[in-house]
């Protein structure tokens, strides 16, 4: 993409953005803000605004892409991020193990089946795992793997 499409781009999105968001005065400052910083960009590179037609055109092209994309992502389970994935699915094999473990580790199993449940739904809602819930992932799991193995 050259700067000329990008310039044209970036009004398609402050467009799209716009129709979204016409009730909320700040967003519309920022809005007006964004496309101030558009005609200076534009005269500087010497590229004039698309027509008005152009640009609604390429703002609801924009739109339904990424509709689609989203509604993709939706029917993937929402999980887009190989970490996050991962993440999600070592928080479910954790749970199917916990309950293949005796019954002398149920307080154990209780404890582990919260904690890694509130983290797979955090990773489901928000398609992210931090460093530190991965690691407690893996430390759950060794845990897990140490009552199946005595």
């Amino acid at each position: 993409m050259h700067a000329g499409e990008a310039f044209w781009q970036m009004h398609a999105i402050l467009a799209a953005v716009g129709q979204r968001t016409m009730k909320d005065p700040v967003v519309t400052a920022l809005l007006v803000e964004a496309e101030q910083c558009c005609e200076v960009i534009g005269n500087h590179i010497q590229v004039a605004p698309p027509p008005i037609d152009v640009k609604m055109s390429q703002a609801a092209a924009l739109v339904e892409r990424l509709a689609d994309e989203k509604e993709e992502d939706n029917a993937a389970g929402g999980i887009t991020s190989g970490e996050a994935r991962e993440a999600f699915e070592l928080a479910t094999g954790i749970l199917a193990d916990l309950e293949e473990l005796p019954e002398e580790a149920n307080e154990f199993a209780e404890s582990v089946g919260e904690r890694v449940r509130s983290i797979r739904s955090y990773v489901e809602k928000f398609d992210r795992v931090s460093s530190k819930q991965m690691a407690a992932l893996q430390n759950m799991r060794g845990g897990v793997d140490r009552w199946m193995h005595r």
